[in-house]
């Protein structure tokens, strides 16, 4: 499977990209469901090509999953990180237009989209 990072905001550096895939691999990592197991699968890839093995992924605290909807999580040094559907996140994120668009889009290209987020911000679409 597949995992496309779509930034929703201005930050566009490789390292930040690195950084939210750390975040959500970190999230997801006793994840029962596929795409978060294809999150986690797809952050080891990175780390074995890259030769970047020495990053072992955090401990999430304060974990909660909804079936079907999503997870959320507090990571040490990040606060909340979050990785659900639209539903999930909209019960405490005000989602924007674009965003929908964005998702919209996706879906229609018969992918399933799910949005991250970081401290009640969303920061990438996940298709």
């Amino acid at each position: 499977q597949f995992i496309e990072l779509k930034k929703t905001t201005t930050t566009t550096s490789d390292s930040a990209n690195d950084d939210l895939l750390w975040l959500l691999a970190s999230l997801e990592r006793n994840s029962e469901h596929p795409l978060g197991q294809a999150v986690v699968d797809y952050y080891q890839q990175q780390q074995q090509s890259n030769n970047n093995n020495n990053r072992p992924l955090a401990t999430p605290r304060n974990f909660c999953a909804k079936t079907g909807r999503g997870a959320s999580a507090t990571i040490d040094g990040h606060g909340r990180i979050a990785m659900g559907n639209r539903a999930f996140l909209r019960e405490w994120i005000d989602i924007t237009s674009e965003v929908d668009e964005q998702m919209a889009q996706l879906e229609d290209e018969g992918q399933t989209a799910i949005l991250a987020a970081i401290n009640d911000e969303v920061v990438a679409i996940v298709g």
